[in-house]
C-alpha cells in the first residue's frame, strides 16, 4: 500500500513527467528511479516520513488479525458505522496532503536523487547540473499553490518550451539558450476557468481539494505552463560528442 501511495504522489497523472523524460534520455528506468525514492521514503524529510506513517496508521487501524476479531469489532461499532455520514479514504487523504502541502519537499527529494544518479555515473557536466537546478524550479513553479491565479517568473538558460515538445526526453545541452532569458509561468484562460469552477463547487478544504484531484485527470491539467509568447526561444545548440551524449556508468 505504501508503494501504491508512492506511485500516486510521484507518477500518476503525469505529476513528474519532466523528470521522467530526463530519466528516459539517460536510459534510467523510471520504475527503478521511483523505487529508489520509495526505499528511502522515511529518510527524505520529517514531513514526508510523517505522511507515510500517518498513511500506514490509517490503513491498518481497521485491519483485524482474525475473523473472530472482525466480527467482534463490527458488532461493537455497528451503530457508529451505520450513523457515519462518510468514510475515510486514506489514499485520497495522503495524495491531497502530498500534492498541496508537500510539493516543495517531494521536489527536493526527487531532484536530489536525480543529481546523485548523475554523480554515480561519473557525469559532473556543469550544464546538466544547471539544467536539473532550473528544471526543479520550473517544475515547482508550475505546481506551487496551484489553485491560485499567479503569474510567476524565472530566469532560465534552457528552452523549456521546446524541451516540453519532446516530452523532456532530450539532451538538454542541445537546447541551451544563447543567453539567459526570463519567462512567465501561469495558467491559461481555460485553466483559470476550470479551476475557478472546481473551487466554487468543492471549496478549498482538504476534502474539497481531494475531490478536485479525483475529478481532474491527468493531474497535470492543473499545472501552469510557460506563457504564450515566451515559447521557442533561440538556442545555442551546444555541440555534444557522441561519447558525452548519454552519460553512462563508469
Amino acid at each position: 500500500r505504501e508503494l501504491d501511495m508512492t506511485v500516486e504522489i510521484t507518477h500518476n497523472g503525469g505529476i513528474f513527467d519532466e523528470l521522467k523524460g530526463f530519466c528516459k534520455w539517460l536510459e534510467i528506468s523510471w520504475f527503478d528511479f521511483l523505487m529508489t525514492f520509495y526505499n528511502s521514503r522515511r529518510s527524505h524529510s520529517e514531513n514526508i516520513t510523517k505522511l507515510y506513517d500517518t498513511f500506514r496508521e490509517q490503513t491498518v487501524e481497521d485491519i483485524f488479525d482474525t475473523r473472530d476479531e472482525l466480527n467482534t469489532g463490527i458488532q461493537k461499532n455497528i451503530d457508529m458505522y451505520l450513523d457515519s455520514e462518510g468514510s475515510s479514504n486514506e489514499m485520497a487523504n495522503a495524495k491531497v496532503l502530498a500534492f498541496f502541502q508537500l510539493q516543495e519537499e517531494i521536489h527536493e527529494a526527487l531532484f536530489k536523487q536525480a543529481k546523485k544518479f548523475l554523480t554515480d555515473r561519473g557525469s559532473l557536466d556543469p550544464n546538466l547540473i544547471l539544467y536539473l537546478n532550473e528544471l526543479e524550479e520550473y517544475c515547482r513553479l508550475k505546481k506551487v499553490d496551484v489553485t491560485s491565479d499567479l503569474e510567476l517568473k524565472m530566469t532560465c538558460n534552457f528552452d523549456f518550451a521546446a524541451i516540453k515538445e519532446q516530452a523532456y526526453a532530450v539532451d538538454p545541452r542541445s537546447f541551451k539558450l544563447l543567453e539567459p532569458s526570463e519567462v512567465t509561468i501561469c495558467h491559461s484562460k481555460e485553466q483559470k476557468e476550470m479551476i475557478k469552477g472546481y473551487l466554487h463547487q468543492y471549496g478549498t478544504t482538504l476534502d474539497g481539494l481531494g475531490r478536485i484531484l479525483m475529478r481532474v485527470y491527468p493531474t497535470k491539467r492543473l499545472f501552469r505552463q510557460i506563457k504564450d509568447g515566451d515559447l521557442k526561444l533561440q538556442s545555442s545548440g551546444i555541440e555534444v560528442s557522441s561519447v558525452e551524449r548519454h552519460p553512462t556508468f563508469q
